[in-house]
């Protein structure tokens, strides 16, 4: 919680009183748990992406290590080497592994983690939850989805920085697929969360959070591990796990802070004097148009019912 003296000072504009509502949600949400459901869903539903991904990359004749290498910039290295191990591992053997594997059981074990951050977001936005089959459909609609944009993304800023060795051809090719990765994950906002009787949503601005701190908390992570921690003395052989589960942890963080961003700004629209007065021109409107149909206003309702 924040401190009483800490809190007068923040509430005293409005971005400060925003900021301290978007702290005070991830406390109430109990966000750090909910981030440690998310990250296990998603280290199981790792290794089939991987999986689906070298077959069809290697299917379309690109080379893994140039889309892995733009996907996985800023992880740590002990998480590309395990990627990189089990894509070509999986690559290799192609339709061997997948084979045991129906289509369904893929995306169902893959849209795990969408489908638990589905649920977490309905949570946060108070909004009407949806049966879990639905929701696992919309993931497993996700999932695909994903399959084929972000190794397409991902090559086309390669092949791009590739062609000239410019420093503009470079920075078009680092800019374009993050602002793809935001159109991504701005979709998965919008999907994810119904709310029709809200006209005008807010997914954008998460969309920029989220994928920003995922950049810099991998940058973070991965100088952390490489320089000052010492996982391997305290796991082990299991090193490489915790540290990718410590890593999807924090994506998962920030995923659900940029759904809380996004939430915040809703609330804050629809409480602004701007909103309330929209409202109020709309329901007058509504009257004046009753009235030119010859339907009685609520006033005039009101005195009709009591004679």
């Amino acid at each position: 919680m924040i401190p009483d003296r800490l809190h007068g000072i923040a509430t005293r504009h409005a971005a400060g009183r925003v900021l301290v509502r978007l702290v005070e949600n991830l406390d109430r949400h109990d966000t750090p748990r909910v981030a440690s459901a998310m990250a296990f869903d998603a280290f199981l539903s790792l290794i089939p992406l991987v999986a689906i991904a070298g077959f069809f990359l290697q299917r379309a004749d690109q080379s893994g290590a140039q889309v892995l290498g733009s996907l996985f910039s800023a992880a740590p290295e002990q998480v590309v080497q395990l990627v990189d191990f089990e894509f070509f591992r999986l690559s290799e053997a192609g339709s061997a592994v997948l084979a045991p594997l129906s289509l369904i059981a893929f995306l169902w074990v893959s849209s795990a983690g969408l489908a638990t951050a589905m649920g977490i977001f309905e949570t946060i936005y108070a909004s009407e939850h949806r049966p879990w089959y639905i929701r696992r459909g919309l993931a497993m609609a996700c999932v695909v989805a994903g399959l084929i944009a972000i190794p397409i993304t991902a090559g086309i800023g390669y092949f791009i920085a590739r062609l000239s060795g410019s420093l503009g051809a470079r920075l078009v090719g680092f800019v374009m697929p993050a602002l793809i990765l935001v159109g991504l994950v701005a979709a998965f906002f919008r999907i994810a969360i119904r709310r029709p009787r809200l006209p005008q949503r807010r997914v954008i601005p998460g969309a920029f959070v989220t994928v920003f701190l995922w950049a810099l908390c991998s940058a973070l992570f991965s100088l952390y591990v490489a320089q000052l921690a010492q996982y391997a003395t305290l796991y082990g052989n299991l090193a490489t796990v915790a540290i990718l589960m410590l890593w999807l942890w924090l994506l998962s963080m920030a995923l659900i802070v940029g759904g809380e961003v996004n939430a915040e700004l809703e609330r804050f629209h629809e409480a602004s004097p701007k909103s309330s007065g929209a409202k109020k021109k709309s329901n007058d409107a509504s009257l004046s148009a009753g009235a030119d149909n010859g339907q009685p206003s609520g006033e005039d309702a009101s005195k009709s019912s009591a004679v």
